[in-house]
């Protein structure tokens, strides 16, 4: 089932914690806050070192359509917008498609649920369950089979403080996330997927993982702005020593 890859999880978790934040004020973003590539720079004793740059496009309403390699144009993710609940994503790779996935939104424009297949004809779903405040606070995952139906393997339920920040996240087999924050720095996270919303919240300053009790291992983040004050680089150091900054240019 699953399998816990620390430095996969730092990659993820700016995206996660921007989607589960509460709108803190301010101006949502104009189309000058939007990405045009970003670069995932990672440094780690696992992969050793992988630079790889995504070019982002949008459509008429400024909705991303794909992310793009720029050295190996193969290598993309493509969004589809099927009708105003639902859209769907493929990922390929050296253009063979190895995983679709229908994204199907509630009436707050955030996943409900999702229905993923892959190209060795594995099945998967997911069932998220949010709060007035439009945080996820369970998310069910489910492996699927037409014959069988979805059977129940993982849940996650997260806590918030009364700011409204993402302070934990327990799993069903006792994985926990903690997160801290920068007071200071409430900005908005650069967009590089539909499901993650504009809006400005803290940023991210530590997280720490924990396995049955005894920690596993922990990320530190650090952030540069550009001159309209948007992220421009997110550095995450972990404490196994690799390091993954991410880099963003706008339009």
């Amino acid at each position: 089932m699953k399998k816990i890859a620390f430095h996969l999880l730092v990659i993820s978790s700016v995206i996660l914690f921007s989607s589960c934040q509460k709108d803190t004020g301010g101006d949502l973003p104009t189309s000058t806050d939007r990405v045009k590539s970003y670069t995932e720079d990672i440094t780690s004793g696992l992969i050793g070192n992988s630079v790889t740059t995504y070019n982002l496009t949008y459509d008429g309403s400024n909705r991303i359509t794909g992310l793009v390699s720029a050295s190996n144009p193969g290598d993309k993710f493509l969004y589809t917008y099927n009708s105003a609940t639902t859209f769907s994503m493929e990922i390929f790779n050296s253009n063979v498609r190895v995983i679709h996935e229908d994204f199907f939104l509630n009436g707050n424009s955030w996943p409900d649920s999702t229905y993923q297949y892959n190209n060795t004809g594995d099945t998967s779903t997911e069932k998220n369950v949010y709060n007035g405040n439009n945080q996820i606070i369970k998310l069910y995952e489910y492996d699927y089979s037409k014959i069988t139906g979805p059977d129940l393997w993982n849940t996650t339920t997260y806590t918030y403080d009364a700011g409204g920040n993402l302070v934990k996240t327990q799993d069903t087999d006792d994985v926990i996330t903690t997160y801290e924050y920068y007071p200071d720095l409430v900005y908005i996270s650069p967009v590089t997927q539909p499901y993650s919303h504009p809006v400005k919240h803290q940023l991210l300053k530590k997280n720490t993982l924990s396995l049955n009790g005894s920690i596993a291992g922990s990320a530190t983040y650090t952030y540069t702005f550009d001159s309209n004050n948007r992220v421009s680089t997110e550095k995450a150091v972990l404490s196994d020593g690799s390091i993954i900054v991410k880099t963003y240019t706008y339009f």
